[in-house]
């Protein structure tokens, strides 16, 4: 075994174990930055989140069995190859390991398994599922730089060059400079060997680039649409560009997948952001009549038009028709706390106190020992709250 092989046999070498907490410290590290601890607190999200560590620091090991195996069939273990291959097959089996959770996952069961499991709005749920990405994506790229360091520092050789010379009984200086030399040969050698798969590598990633941005340019254009509203919408400047990139996407590519995200975009920041509250709720109603309740976006839309028609359409008649169409279609809805709350509010808007009492005994028989998640204006986690008191706050 050549020098630069046994080397490449020590690349990217942790036990499971050790990766697995360097991951959690990247986590925590991330989400304090984010602001997002709280995912932490909640035990469901606390559960998806080591699920997703676990699997995560499987494909680590993983793609490491699998670079040793294709490398060594090859006979070309070498550690520039190890530097590129292992990255690569990391990402993209994480790559596969999103798209069974996003995409082959919600095919099957549903595309709102997720918000339903976890019992958090979509934009919470996506917010659970970036975190231990990101965190793993920044641990191998750190380990990546660290590996890279660690090679250049090998390959150079100063800190054995140096030992040598000094160390009192060794080899005379001529000899040791001659190990040196050879050495250095081997090196060399072995780096030639590898310098064609490396000049591949480098195209394929070039190419792949290349590719990615044409097919999105050209057979992808929608893409394009959608994020930049969404970027647009992140800047909490000019929503109505957002709204005319959304619209636009729906005109020109009527057929989109995620159509249905887009169309509640469309409402969603026609109430939020341009608070043009009676076409938000038109637009809330024909996205129901559009994709009916068998959809990701459904929960939310019907609280919206809850608490729309009672706190800002000032109806508290329409409140009750949308509190009973959330009962009737989502009986263990993640909102159905705050639409039983609401609904208590419309009867007592609408001077109907003894209904609203037993509206309240009912809801605490249902909700008294779980809490409320508060979520802010733009549909992020703000806290939770007992659901009896939420309900004191009534004055009931």
């Amino acid at each position: 075994m050549s020098e630069s092989e046994a080397f490449a046999k020590t690349q990217f070498r942790l036990s499971g174990h050790l990766f697995f907490i360097v991951f959690g410290i990247m986590f925590i590290a991330i989400e304090t930055l984010l602001g997002q601890l709280f995912y932490l607190t909640l035990e469901r999200g606390i559960l998806l989140i080591l699920g997703l560590g676990i699997a995560l620091t499987a494909i680590a090991l993983f793609a490491r069995r699998l670079v040793d195996a294709v490398l060594g069939r090859c006979g070309m273990m070498m550690p520039t190859i190890v530097l590129w291959m292992y990255p690569l097959a990391t990402l993209a089996l994480t790559w596969l390991l999103s798209w069974v959770l996003l995409k082959v996952v919600p095919d099957i069961a549903g595309r709102g398994c997720w918000t339903g499991l976890l019992r958090l709005n979509a934009k919470t749920v996506t917010g659970a599922f970036n975190g231990p990405f990101l965190s793993f994506f920044l641990v191998i790229l750190a380990w990546t730089l660290v590996e890279a360091w660690r090679y250049l520092r090998w390959s150079i050789g100063w800190a054995d060059f140096v030992t040598q010379l000094s160390a009192e009984g060794g080899l005379p200086p001529v000899e040791v400079m001659a190990q040196r030399r050879e050495r250095q040969r081997e090196i060399e050698a072995d780096r030639e060997k590898a310098r064609h798969w490396n000049r591949w590598a480098t195209l394929a990633v070039f190419a792949g680039m290349i590719g990615a941005f044409v097919w999105i340019t050209f057979f992808r254009p929608e893409l394009i649409l959608y994020y930049r509203g969404m970027a647009q919408l992140r800047t909490f400047q000019k929503p109505e560009a957002a709204l005319a990139a959304f619209e636009q996407l729906i005109r020109k590519y009527p057929d989109y997948r995620y159509a249905d995200s887009v169309k509640y975009y469309i409402a969603w920041v026609e109430e939020r952001r341009l608070n043009r509250f009676a076409d938000a709720a038109r637009s809330y109603e024909v996205y129901l009549r559009e994709y009916g309740s068998d959809n990701v976006w459904a929960d939310d839309v019907l609280a919206n038009l809850v608490r729309l028609s009672l706190d800002k359409l000032n109806d508290p008649a329409a409140a009750l028709r949308w509190t009973a169409e959330y009962r009737r279609t989502f009986p263990e809805g993640i909102m159905a706390p705050h639409v039983a709350l609401y609904e208590i509010r419309a009867l007592m808007a609408l001077g109907r106190t003894d209904e609203a009492r037993t509206a309240l005994a009912a809801a605490r028989s249902r909700f008294g020992a779980t809490d409320v998640i508060i979520y802010d204006s733009e549909d992020d986690y703000a806290g939770r709250i007992p659901f009896e008191a939420a309900a004191a706050a009534l004055g009931l």
